[in-house]
């Protein structure tokens, strides 16, 4: 299947008044706290003294709690989770508890003040483009509850804003390398300095390798682990006190085996009210079930080996599920399906890959008393990923898969994103100001799904009227 989106939003104008209330000043003890800077509102103000749910975590609040993953801001942030999906690149942005399923995410996910959240078709997600391991992060803001307006239709739930350093005053380097055990090291330099007296420039490189400390009873390899590098170069330019640009390109190619997944077989079956059924109330096989479902049946499913007393079971009204207690982690086997495309071993899918090229620029200017600000971002991403869905085979001989069937899912994906923002913000010393602003937004997005791939093994296969063989396809 091959899909194809594209959506265009152009001319989004939003004007906000806001209204601060200074309180009196009140005596106070020795206590200093320290300022916090943000630009939820599109521009700097002390996160204090603005009126929305806001948490943000600096530079020095990320070493100090030791988060070598933007991901692992969850940790420190309420009401905030970042969870994995189909594949590792399927991270799903989840915001005082409203997770996304499909399309469009209801967080929104900026850099820089640029909204960079992608288009899901097929999974959830909308991260994507956000390496989560660049860490040449300055300060992290996260936006709590619905912010359309500064934001754009993807802040129904709030957003997250990832804010990236600006280059040194001086020539300065940072290196850094952790290790561990199962294979795990991660490699992290920058280097930042003047380039002249208006000038300056940042580099960042790093490598990551992880080596799986899961293991696949089906083939005997170990899986979860992968390996990635991203490279960002930053320059900015201020040839006056009234204006400065900034230019960032960032590149990321990350590489993971396959998710370390165990299928937890049902022990219980749900009933669904009879009003719900597309077989009015009965079972598929019955004489009287004239829906879809039946229809459905013929189509996808056959009696195993041609045997009446071992049917294939497909209906509307029966659900299997765990009923009681879920078993810790350490009490399931992984049993993936091997890569029948290798014939008879221990080779394992390749998992999943992730690609993605973004850029920036961004330009400020002085006029009159306020700030326009002109924010352009272009991105491109590709991403992919072959795996086991069932999670369930039956080890055989030399590796040999001998299951009845296995569902292999087959994705790859394609984004192009760009974005265009004019905005202008004042800077009144009143009460009252403004921002007003106008976006041009595109988004391309082109999917190629082989899901719901069945392939049949074992001694059933040619009893199926399928061509014989080890491993044969079935659609």
């Amino acid at each position: 299947m091959k899909a194809t989106r594209s959506r265009i939003l152009a001319l989004s104008v939003a004007i906000g008044v806001g209204v601060l209330t200074a309180l009196p000043a009140t005596p106070q003890d020795d206590t200093a706290f320290e300022e916090i800077v943000v630009t939820t509102r599109k521009k700097e103000e002390n996160l204090q003294d603005i009126p929305i749910a806001v948490s943000a975590l600096s530079r020095a609040d990320m070493e100090r709690a030791g988060v070598k993953e933007l991901n692992e801001i969850a940790h420190h942030v309420s009401s905030l989770q970042f969870d994995r999906g189909y594949s590792p690149a399927d991270t799903r942005l989840v915001i005082r508890g409203l997770a996304p399923t499909r399309g469009r995410p209801n967080a929104a996910t900026l850099v820089d003040g640029i909204d960079i959240s992608s288009e899901a078709i097929g999974v959830a997600g909308g991260t994507m483009l956000v390496n989560p391991r660049m860490l040449d992060i300055e300060r992290v803001e996260v936006v709590k509850g619905p912010q359309s307006a500064l934001f754009g239709r993807s802040a129904f739930a709030g957003a997250v804003q990832y804010v990236t350093r600006d280059p040194s005053d001086e020539t300065e380097g940072e290196f850094a390398l952790d290790g561990a055990e199962e294979g795990y090291y991660t490699f992290k330099g920058s280097l930042s300095g003047p380039l002249g007296e208006r000038a300056g420039y940042r580099l960042n490189a790093m490598y990551w390798e992880e080596g799986g400390f899961y293991q696949n009873s089906i083939t005997g390899n170990d899986i979860g682990g992968g390996e990635g590098l991203g490279l960002a170069v930053t320059l900015k330019f201020e040839p006056n006190d009234s204006s400065s640009y900034k230019m960032r390109v960032e590149y990321s190619d990350d590489e993971f085996e396959p998710m370390p997944q165990a299928n937890i077989p049902f022990n219980g079956i749900n009933r669904v009210p009879a009003a719900a059924s597309l077989c009015n109330g009965g079972y598929v096989n019955d004489d009287d079930c004239d829906g879809p479902a039946k229809i459905i049946q013929d189509h996808l499913l056959r009696t195993r080996a041609g045997d009446p007393n071992d049917p294939a079971v497909f209906d509307d009204m029966d659900h299997p599920g765990v009923i009681g207690e879920i078993p810790d982690g350490d009490e399931l086997v992984v049993t993936l399906t091997p890569d029948y495309r290798q014939g008879i071993g221990n080779d394992d899918f390749p998992g999943a890959t992730r690609e993605v090229l973004r850029f920036s620029l961004i330009a400020d200017w002085t006029v009159g008393q306020g700030t326009l600000s002109s924010l352009t971002g272009v991105a491109d991403a590709d991403s992919g990923a072959q795996m086991d869905l069932d999670k369930i085979a039956e080890a055989g001989p030399n590796g040999m898969d001998t299951s009845i069937a296995s569902q292999i899912g087959h994705r790859w994906s394609n984004t192009s994103l760009l974005s265009q923002e004019l905005r202008y913000v004042s800077e009144f010393e009143g009460r009252f100001n403004f921002t007003l602003g106008a976006q041009l937004w595109q988004e391309d997005v082109e999917q190629n799904d082989r899901n719901n791939t069945i392939i049949t093994g074992g001694t059933y296969c040619s009893l199926l009227r399928i061509k014989p063989g080890p491993f044969a396809p079935a659609f």
